[in-house]
């Protein structure tokens, strides 16, 4: 599908709430979304959620979709990316404990200090 025609669809579903340009939208990347999850490691049914909840804040959210800073295409895989993120945060236990990681951090913070006079 052209460039043009997406951007045309999207602002038929952004001035109008156009159904029909929604799901010729939605025919159209809905697939190449599931298989950008799946390519990155989603199982099939989390792939399919993850694309369902994209494309329903692509209908909800499409009145923040500029031409002029991205393609239609850009902007949608921005959203999948970010849910992906959400996603995988979400459901994947690294076995960090966040506690073991403050003190870490902030066990000797004196030694970082720099010291002005030794700088010369």
């Amino acid at each position: 599908m052209e460039k043009t025609k997406l951007v045309e669809l999207m602002v038929k579903i952004t001035h109008n709430r156009d159904e029909i340009a929604f799901s010729e939208l939605f025919d159209f990347i809905a697939p190449k979304l599931k298989a950008y999850y799946q390519q990155n490691g989603l199982l099939s049914e989390n792939a399919e959620e993850l694309t369902q909840e994209v494309m329903s804040l692509v209908w909800v959210k499409s009145e923040k979709y500029d031409s002029s800073k991205s393609a239609v295409s850009t902007w949608i895989y921005t959203i999948a990316r970010n849910k992906k993120i959400d996603f995988l945060r979400k459901n994947n236990d690294f076995g960090v404990n966040e506690e073991d990681i403050r003190e870490f951090l902030y066990e000797d913070n004196q030694k970082d200090l720099v010291n002005l006079n030794d700088i010369k």
